[in-house]
């Protein structure tokens, strides 16, 4: 068994060590081991040398050096194995399928070649409706210079990031950016008090600087979205309704007594407000499609009376449309004073939203750069301080800018 592990994994170009626990490795090396196995099992296991391999959104959480390594797996492998690649990312789709499918509502909307798949046709077929020009809606950002500081970092550091320090304006989106070994998730679960930090402290809203602490800070405005949103954002078993209310306990069960009439009602509203596709409030999330999950999660802490929104990748396996919508609810937060910190993956997303972009490079940051609506960086601008040191044309090939262009 070990040895047919080391085979597996030696063919698919993965450095890791097959005796070691799977849970201790993380999110994207846990998904590069899953994909070695529904590509390279068949043969080593079962003898099998023309498999058929089914990819349901592969790359979602993959780095650059893992993504890298799939690629180059795949184009080895398509000499004599099929693939069906289930995938949001239409550059990705583009780049590597040779014949396209696209979905909407259950049924076949449409059949392209690569060469025919320009990326406004496929949004069109997933959509029903063409992408719009300010997809991340730009034009609403605000201008906050003279806005009140509605939550203050101060010198915060812990395991995998150091001395950070920044202030978040009202009506303001922080975007955060950075390679997956960047500490900038750890970074924002930190500053929301999902984890303790070793040092710093946040001041969350007119709060005095504290250790930040996840349950103090909901109670006083404060919403945090997780990356791994079926590990750590839902109960998949559970119902919509119950996942909707969760934090907000202090609303729905004010005397001890759950309130069910009223937990039921809020499910309702925001199945309508957020176009959420679901049978009913009771309906397990599970049985919701990502982008619906998601929606989900954003929708709960919409429900309160937030000062700062703190979003891990919001649209992480997430398809085009729920993504427009989920933008539009982010600009609306801001139009109300709410503070967001976008920590992302992708590289559009975090231009196309941010007021201001701080890239993080093994847990410092390193860079901290302008974004207002009329003079967006590009990606470009971004990358070489993501990874200083290495020429923009070593990123030129599909494979290695997928890692960073996650763009719809």
């Amino acid at each position: 068994m070990i040895g047919a592990a080391e085979r597996i994994v030696e063919d698919a170009g993965l450095d890791v060590d097959v005796r070691r626990n799977a849970g201790s490795y993380d999110f994207s090396k846990r998904q590069a081991i899953e994909i070695a196995r529904a590509c390279m099992a068949p043969r080593h296991l079962l003898g099998i040398e023309d498999p058929l391999v089914l990819l349901d959104e592969p790359t979602s959480a993959l780095d650059r050096e893992d993504e890298t390594a799939f690629f180059d797996l795949l184009l080895r492998m398509k000499k004599h194995a099929s693939f069906i690649f289930v995938s949001h990312r239409l550059t990705e789709v583009r780049d590597i399928s040779d014949t396209i499918y696209v979905m909407k509502d259950g049924r076949i909307a449409g059949t392209l070649t690569s060469e025919e798949a320009e990326e406004k046709t496929l949004h069109r077929l997933m959509v029903g409706r063409a992408r719009a020009d300010d997809y991340y809606h730009t034009g609403r950002q605000q201008a906050v210079e003279g806005h009140a500081v509605v939550c203050r970092v101060s010198h915060l550091s812990g395991a995998e990031f150091s001395d950070v320090s920044f202030d978040l304006r009202a009506g303001e989106i922080l975007g955060i950016g950075g390679l997956l070994d960047s500490g900038k998730g750890a970074l924002g679960k930190a500053m929301a008090g999902v984890i303790r930090p070793d040092r710093g402290t946040v001041a969350l809203g007119g709060m005095p600087p504290q250790k930040p602490d996840i349950a103090h800070f909901v109670r006083n405005g404060l919403g945090y979205v997780p990356a791994e949103r079926l590990v750590e954002g839902i109960i998949p078993a559970l119902g919509l309704a119950i996942n909707l209310t969760l934090p907000s306990a202090d609303q729905f069960s004010p005397l001890g007594v759950w309130q069910l009439g009223r937990e039921r009602e809020a499910a309702e509203q925001a199945i309508a407000r957020f176009a959420i596709r679901s049978g009913s409030p009771a309906m397990p999330l599970r049985n919701l499609s990502g982008g619906n999950q998601q929606k989900v999660v954003l929708a709960r802490w919409l429900r309160r009376d937030l000062k700062v929104l703190v979003l891990d990748n919001p649209t992480r396996g997430v398809d085009a449309g729920a993504k427009e919508e989920i933008y539009t609810h982010i600009r609306a937060l801001t139009e109300q004073g709410v503070g967001v910190v976008v920590i992302t993956d992708e590289l559009a997303e975090l231009i196309g939203l941010a007021n201001r972009i701080m890239i993080m490079q093994r847990g410092r940051v390193v860079a901290e750069i302008p974004s207002p609506p009329a003079d967006k960086p590009s990606e470009h601008d971004l990358i070489p301080h993501m990874l200083p040191g290495q020429a923009l044309t070593s990123l030129a090939t599909p494979s290695e800018l997928a890692a960073m262009d996650r763009s719809a």
